[in-house]
């Protein structure tokens, strides 16, 4: 499943990034490209184990909220 929502995500990108190459936009290309690292990070983390704490809650917990 990882896989498969890696393969999805990189390919989407590169069609992306192919059209922001032609009209250069080299900023917003670099941008694109930090929120699509982000985009299978956080995949990664909650296909490896739904059953785990969800980002937010850990973030809550490590600024002292009771959860």
């Amino acid at each position: 499943m990882m896989i498969l929502l890696s393969i999805i995500v990189i390919g989407l990108s590169i069609f992306e990034v192919k059209g922001m190459w032609r009209k250069k936009q080299k900023k917003e290309m670099i941008v694109y490209m930090v929120l699509v690292f982000i985009t299978i990070t956080f995949g990664w983390f909650y296909i490896s184990n739904p059953y785990a704490p969800s980002f937010s809650v850990m973030v809550l917990k490590l600024l002292g909220f009771e959860v």
